[in-house]
């Protein structure tokens, strides 16, 4: 398997793990779904819906799956460091059970939860930065 092959392997492994609630999942995850195209260039394989601790509307936690650490470290040295500090990335290796991912994912999303944080703005950065790369071009 290549590494193209093992990388969609991987997503779509972490997609079904996310996608099936078990018992130890926390009451303040709400969905996992692919990243459309546009977001996927920009590092973001799927969103996280999370409860907000305080109400309101959900959060959108940007996620990166990888499939071994050194495509994570690719990613990170590929991506700058405003882009990788805003979203979260998980190394998710064959050798990694179900029940592992999912604890792994959920406490750093509880991390998350707890900080208050929002990527509104972050989203927004990106979006403007993706308009001003297009109109550049025309």
């Amino acid at each position: 398997m290549n590494d193209q092959e093992s990388g969609a392997a991987t997503e779509n492994r972490f997609l079904h793990l996310m996608s099936t609630k078990v018992s130890y999942t926390p009451g303040w995850y709400l969905q996992t779904a692919k990243a459309e195209s546009e977001w996927d260039h920009r590092g973001i394989d799927f969103f996280v819906y999370i409860a907000h601790k305080k109400g309101g509307d959900p959060v959108k936690v940007p996620v990166q799956i990888k499939s071994s650490e050194n495509g994570a470290r690719k990613f990170r040295r590929t991506h700058s460091s405003h882009r990788t500090g805003n979203i979260l990335l998980f190394v998710v290796t064959p050798q990694k059970t179900d029940k592992d991912v999912r604890r792994m994912v959920y406490a750093c999303l509880s991390r998350v939860r707890e900080s208050g944080k929002r990527y509104d703005g972050y989203y927004a950065q990106e979006l403007a930065k993706a308009e001003a790369h297009w109109k550049s071009r025309t």
